[in-house]
């Protein structure tokens, strides 16, 4: 089996690969290949002749089976296989119960700064937590082109002795911080691309770690924090219900 991720442009590869070796060709679906092949009726073209060589259809979440199904209209059935986690948590997970009375809540967030994962959102939910003299403080794992101006808007609300920005950093400081976060928050968006998130692996990293989550009701998210059972959405670039 050949199992291409992100089919366009790696579908051509593997249609080489299938009539070279016999093997059958799976195309696995995201999100963002969908969002490049609708920019242009070309590209769309193209990828429809692709989909001819497909024996099967994989998509990581039900928005994003339900994208292939309505922009692409494909033949065969769009089967849903769910990633698992991608980094080794504790079983059983140590349950952190924070006294809230006594210590800021902990607040942590995982992710490229990039505008479709919504770090802006999250500093400025961050800045009203702050006028409303709430005792918090945020870690931010990650790195992006964003990366600056989300730095400048810390200083500029006054946020730097409740906001830390550690950058990349290595699986094992990404464990620690799930370990001592209280809550995780994914504040993913549909950016001005139209791009979004196919799954949100972060926040399914951050519930094996048995951290409550709150994270945007966009894209693939929903299908993995269920509002009021595996955590609570918000809508998408509202700070303030954030």
């Amino acid at each position: 089996v050949i199992d291409v991720h992100w089919p366009f442009p790696q579908d051509i590869f593997g249609i080489i690969g299938k009539y070279l070796s016999g093997a059958r060709l799976v195309y696995h679906f995201y999100a963002s290949e969908i969002l490049l092949i609708q920019k242009s009726w070309f590209l769309r073209t193209l990828f429809d002749l692709m989909m001819f060589f497909a024996d099967d259809l994989i998509a990581i979440s039900n928005p994003t089976k339900a994208w292939v199904e309505t922009m692409i209209k494909p033949k065969l059935t769009v089967n849903i296989v769910y990633f698992g986690n991608t980094i080794p948590y504790d079983s059983p997970p140590l349950v952190k119960k924070p006294d809230l009375a006594r210590d800021p809540v902990r607040l942590f967030y995982a992710g490229k700064m990039i505008e479709r994962l919504g770090p802006q959102h999250l500093i400025e939910a961050a800045r009203i937590l702050k006028e409303r003299g709430v005792p918090f403080s945020l870690a931010m794992a990650g790195t992006g082109y964003m990366h600056e101006e989300i730095a400048a808007k810390i200083k500029d609300y006054g946020l730097a002795g409740n906001i830390d920005m550690l950058g990349f950093i290595y699986k094992e400081a990404l464990i620690g911080e799930y370990r001592k976060c209280d809550i995780f928050i994914f504040p993913s968006i549909v950016d001005s691309r139209g791009d979004t998130t196919g799954l949100g692996m972060v926040a399914m990293d951050a519930l094996f770690y048995a951290k409550p989550v709150i994270a945007s009701a966009v894209g693939g998210v929903v299908d993995v924090i269920i509002d009021g059972k595996t955590g609570y959405t918000v809508p998408p670039k509202d700070a303030l219900a954030l």
